[in-house]
């Protein structure tokens, strides 16, 4: 799951499970942006 360039928001671990608990609203902004470009 590595379609996007990082951006050097604070830390983040490799495991998904753990870039949807630091950044959730992060992460709802990524699948808004996925939905708006798809």
């Amino acid at each position: 799951m590595k379609k996007f360039k990082l951006i050097p928001i604070g830390h983040v671990h490799k495991d998904s499970e753990s870039f949807l608990e630091i950044y959730p609203e992060f992460a709802e902004a990524l699948e808004g942006l996925n939905e708006g470009t798809g």
